[in-house]
């Protein structure tokens, strides 16, 4: 079982914990009260810090019952904690609707996941693929009118 190394730097931080036990994600917890007000993006402490083994990786995501009923996401979709990052875990957020959150809401949850060790290769050739070349992003055509 990986081990995550966890520092309280609020007494009032609430630690991570998974739902279930089939839980992917952890919930990540507000130590503030506030308001996000769209468009703007609010930043949000959880009291934190956690030591991330190399290797690995944080991925911050929407909580799911905020986003679905009030439209509240992690800004630019998600958020990337890596290894080496030793501060308070700071959410960045967004919202389609104002929404107003309280000292101890859950408002995120994360993921730890395994990141491969890759290198580089400069080549002038790529090898085939059976995907059509339609263009960026473009798996078939589109026609409006």
């Amino acid at each position: 079982m990986l081990q995550i190394k966890i520092k309280q730097l609020r007494p009032d931080a609430v630690f991570p914990k998974f739902a279930t036990k089939g839980s992917a994600c952890f919930d990540l917890h507000a130590t503030s009260s506030g308001r996000i007000d769209p468009p703007a993006v609010t930043t949000v402490g959880t009291g934190i810090a956690l030591e991330i083994p190399s290797g690995y990786a944080m991925l911050l995501v929407a909580n799911s019952k905020n986003g679905f009923k009030y439209g509240v996401s992690v800004a630019h979709g998600f958020g990337v904690i890596n290894s080496d990052y030793r501060e308070e875990i700071t959410l960045a957020l967004t919202s389609t609707y104002a929404f107003k959150f309280f000292n101890g809401d859950k408002l995120a949850h994360g993921i730890i996941l395994p990141i491969p060790s890759i290198e580089f290769v400069q080549t002038t050739e790529l090898s085939e693929t059976d995907r059509p070349q339609l263009g960026f992003n473009m798996t078939q055509p589109y026609y409006f009118g």
